[in-house]
């Protein structure tokens, strides 16, 4: 009976010891993803000021047009302008917001996964103490915690 016990607690650690593993690499998984994403929104923000200072710059171009010309051609022809540069900032907006879903979404994942990691930890830490009379779960132990 006190193998069987001893046999359970060793199959016990080493599936937790397995999960331990697979969070650890979600996390890692993780933080490399919204890291990436950190640089996607940045690149985005960059291309947003871009496009804004390019909006300004055309805004400035047609208002300085529009006073040279009063033609009604020109003035249409300028708010098709104003109004593609527009449509192309609105477009940079709504990526960027997409993109800052991704993060909340992977830091929701990340939270989680945090969470489950802890708890393994918790659970292998119980488990160590209740029945820590091996080597094989001291090892386990200090290579999780």
């Amino acid at each position: 009976e006190e193998q069987l016990k001893h046999h359970e607690t060793k199959a016990l650690l080493s599936q937790t010891g397995r999960q331990l593993q697979e969070l650890q690499e979600e996390k890692q998984d993780l933080k490399i993803a919204q890291e990436e994403d950190r640089r996607k929104i940045k690149n985005l923000e960059q291309q947003l000021l871009a496009s804004q200072a390019q909006v300004d710059l055309a805004r400035k171009e047609i208002e300085e047009e529009q006073l040279k010309h009063h033609d009604a051609k020109e003035k249409a022809e300028a708010k098709l302008e104003i109004d593609s540069l527009k449509s192309q900032l609105q477009e940079l907006r709504d990526i960027q917001s997409s993109l800052e879903a991704q993060v909340g979404e992977q830091t929701r994942l990340y939270e989680a996964a945090k969470y489950e990691l802890s708890e393994a930890k918790e659970n292998l830490i119980h488990a160590t103490k209740t029945k820590a009379s091996g080597g094989l779960l001291k090892w386990l132990a200090s290579i999780c915690c």
